[in-house]
């Protein structure tokens, strides 16, 4: 399998895999690709390639639009020797990674996105395009520095606080605050880990008991009140809770 699309990313991130490798750029607007720490920008200057069977997370702006390439890991092009793109497209899907796009190129994915738009579904120009782009990122590729690595991902903790706040009066999984900041699962809660030195669920537990110390002092509001507000699930969870945490009872400091 060769093949060619259009499509946009969605606005809110999401995160699948699949067997096959993909080629990915920009065609319209701006988005972004997260593939378990390696974070690489749609954005028109860039081209992402994604291994067959990683793991990414996806997401764009309002009336984005890409190009993907999708080719199968069994292709001749990345198993026969003698097939004349072998030496190149072989490293070149060996992992996931950015390639940095000239000019030449990026006017060629420019022209394929109108050719895109105007006929989608014909097999054969699809595929066509699909090996043209792939042959002018190989063509274009710095022998030096072939493939540039991409920046790694800086874990957005304003975002992920942002997340949690929104959402302190109910359950909150690791998937939810992986898919907030654009990560797999997996590779979120190694580098939440690296990052804060907690795991997720002891940072949200210490987020609900230092929102519920906050409006224990400056709201009037009962303990059963302020248990539901925090996402505990009673009076008694809260008080147990807040007892470990803060060395007393929660009614302990409004005496």
């Amino acid at each position: 399998m060769l093949t060619t699309h259009l499509t946009a990313l969605p606005q809110e991130p999401r995160v699948h895999q699949h067997a096959h490798h993909q080629l990915v750029l920009s065609a319209c607007g701006q988005g972004e690709i997260d593939l378990e720490g390696l974070q690489a920008p749609l954005d028109g200057l860039h081209a992402c390639v994604v291994e067959g069977a990683a793991s990414h997370a996806f997401f764009g702006e309002a009336g984005n639009r890409i190009i993907v390439v999708n080719l199968d890991t069994d292709h001749p092009n990345l198993n026969q020797p003698d097939h004349p793109d072998y030496d190149a497209l072989s490293p070149l899907f060996e992992r996931s990674r950015l390639l940095c796009l000239p000019p030449a190129v990026r006017s060629l994915a420019d022209a394929c996105r109108q050719t895109l738009q105007h006929t989608p579904n014909d097999p054969v120009l699809t595929r066509a395009l699909g090996v043209g782009l792939l042959r002018a990122c190989i063509l274009s590729l710095d022998p030096g520095q072939a493939v540039r690595a991409a920046r790694r991902f800086r874990l957005d903790l304003a975002r992920i606080d942002a997340y949690i706040d929104a959402h302190l009066s109910g359950p909150i999984c690791v998937a939810d605050l992986a898919g907030s900041v654009c990560l797999s699962p997996g590779w979120f809660k190694q580098a939440f880990k690296s990052a804060t030195g907690e795991s997720p669920a002891a940072y949200v537990r210490r987020k609900r008991l230092e929102r519920a110390h906050a409006l224990i002092l400056d709201t009037p509001w009962p303990l059963s009140r302020i248990a539901a507000e925090c996402g505990f699930a009673d009076q008694s969870a809260l008080a147990h809770a807040f007892r470990r945490h803060f060395g007393c009872a929660p009614s302990h400091l409004r005496t």
